[in-house]
């Protein structure tokens, strides 16, 4: 029965540590996010500079994953080289290292044992819930990252508690690791279990804990810790699985990087060990380092660790990036693109560079739709064939993008506040209008079949009309995208006159038109088509002044006033 508390006790810690640790991390990102992002948009070639942003912004948000998902995002978005996103990668390496640092100090305690810093430090839990009922954002964000410090304090004397001298629980892992003490075999470990928590600075933390609880030797330790190194790469390669090909390159080389030093300095701290007659008088010489302080201890080697092997890749940082490029191929001109280049779900993590990225797809939808009206209208006006292909194909992309999308814009409401989720709600109408614009592409090919087949030529003034419709329906696709990247509400009234311009032109030249046919100047039999071409070019600058007004209307309705 005892066991089975002691065991349920452990799970409740570690599951309280987690969401500390979450929150503490959602909190930091909150209050510094935008100015995390400014840092790594500036980033140039300097090895450093990247290495040193990589390093600041994990050790502040606390999150390596977190750091890894916005470096995947700025490569799939083509505005972070691949030796850039190396080198962010080796400094948050380092980073994220800091969490021990912090976890060591619940294990701080006087020459008796009777002071502990933790039991103070759980305190910030009930100060940030307070400060979490402020309506002020920097506030309350602050007040979440309290929380989150607090709970992951509270976590760890949770489970410290269980780990008392004595417990079946802690005789279990000291007869454990008291059988497993193969260095490789507890590098594997340690790889192995941060894989499956998706968090070195978890098992970093426990790891800590076991030491200064000793039921697990300072040298053991090391190795685990180190092996963690390894599995947080893994964490990295499943964020890019879906990514272009910079950032598959990113992950897997970091990772080779990664396993090759740990094997290395797993080999020399082995040598050392043995050299220095056994882990106990390893141990004993750094504990002697740091007044027997264990968890202390541990936390500074495993950041001396990162930092000594970071710094060793970076002048290699080259070499790494071409290896990743020799591991993976760059496939993209032996296949079709696939249906969305920017977007996965992994970047859900990271809200921001979620909704950068979903923008992004939005906007080279736009760019496959808008090129494919203009194939389509040289199809219809000139029957001119050599496009034909390249329209379908385009239309099935525009169509494939929309299917992808769509869920992906619902999944990143649910993880935005206020404001910014009601604006990617917006975007549901937006991709709706690109859609049918491709649509009408499709329209306009299909339509030029049907007359081809007819043995059906619009004459060269009816041509001369429609392209006074078409040419300012093309000056609307080339603004209307500036207006939505950029919200520039400053241009919606011109693109509201030109969308007048395209209704006025519709009645006069359906009314010329039908004065023709009076006169006996046009075939009947053309009429339809006539009229449905029209038809279709009012409706994609309707679809494009919708596109226009979603930065200031949700729906996208043109609310320029008569």
């Amino acid at each position: 029965m005892e066991l089975a508390k002691d065991i349920i006790l452990l799970l409740v810690g570690l599951t309280v540590f987690m969401v500390g640790m979450d929150m503490m991390s959602s909190g930091m990102k909150k209050v510094a996010g935008k100015g995390l992002r400014g840092l790594f948009k500036k980033i140039g070639n300097n090895r450093l500079a990247g290495y040193g942003i990589g390093v600041s912004v994990t050790a502040i948000i606390q999150s390596s994953s977190a750091t890894s998902v916005m470096v995947i995002g700025f490569l799939n978005a083509g505005i972070m080289t691949l030796l850039q996103g190396i080198c962010i990668m080796l400094g948050a390496y380092v980073g994220t290292s800091a969490t021990g640092l912090i976890v060591s100090l619940s294990t701080l305690s006087g020459g008796s044992g009777s002071f502990k810093l933790s039991a103070f430090l759980i305190g910030f839990a009930f100060i940030g819930l307070v400060m979490t009922f402020f309506k002020k954002p920097l506030v309350k964000n602050l007040g979440t990252l309290l929380s989150g410090l607090g709970l992951l304090f509270f976590g760890l004397e949770t489970m410290s508690g269980v780990f008392d001298g004595g417990s079946q629980v802690y005789s279990f892992f000291v007869d454990l690791f008291s059988n497993v003490s193969f260095p490789l075999l507890l590098v594997l470990i340690g790889a192995v279990f941060t894989a499956i928590v998706q968090s070195s600075s978890a098992t970093s933390g426990i790891v800590i804990m076991l030491v200064a609880k000793e039921a697990l030797t300072l040298t053991s330790g090391i190795y685990l810790v180190i092996g963690a190194t390894v599995g947080a790469c893994v964490i990295t390669v499943i964020a890019s699985l879906s990514g272009n090909v910079n950032s598959k390159r990113m992950s897997i080389s970091c990772m080779i990087a990664r396993i090759v030093m740990a094997l290395l300095f797993t080999s020399l701290i082995w040598s050392v060990v043995e050299l220095t007659g056994g882990a106990g008088n390893s141990d004993s010489f750094l504990l002697g380092l740091f007044n027997n302080q264990s968890g202390l201890a541990l936390a500074v080697c495993n950041v001396a660790y990162n930092v000594v092997v970071t710094l060793i890749a970076l002048p290699l940082a080259g070499i790494i990036a071409k290896l990743g490029e020799i591991i993976v191929k760059d496939t993209s001109s032996l296949k079709k693109d696939r249906a969305v280049q920017f977007i996965d779900d992994n970047m859900l993590r990271e809200p921001a560079i979620a909704k950068m990225q979903a923008k992004k797809e939005i906007m080279g939808m736009m760019d496959l739709a808008f090129a494919n009206i203009q194939r389509g209208y040289v199809r219809i006006t000139t029957q001119d064939k050599t496009n034909d292909a390249l329209i379908v194909e385009t239309e099935e992309r525009i169509d494939n993008i929309n299917e992808k999308i769509t869920p992906f814009l619902i999944k990143l409401t649910g993880v935005l506040d206020g404001d910014e989720s009601r604006r990617v709600g917006s975007w549901f109408h937006v991709i709706n209008d690109v859609e049918r614009i491709g649509d009408h592409a499709n329209n306009f090919y299909d339509m030029s079949l049907e007359m081809e087949e007819n043995e059906l030529k619009f004459s060269d003034k009816a041509i001369q009309e429609f392209k006074q419709m078409f040419d300012v329906i093309e000056e609307m696709m080339s603004i209307v995208p500036e207006i939505f990247d950029a919200k520039d509400t400053s241009r919606l009234h011109n693109l509201h006159m030109l969308e007048e311009k395209t209704d006025r032109l519709k009645k006069e030249l359906s009314t010329a038109h039908y004065d023709r046919m009076k006169d006996g100047l046009c075939k009947v039999v053309l009429s339809p088509y006539y009229t449905s071409l029209l038809t279709y070019l009012e409706r994609v600058a309707d679809h494009l002044v919708n596109i226009g007004y979603s930065i200031v209307d949700p729906t996208g309705a043109d609310s320029e006033e008569e």
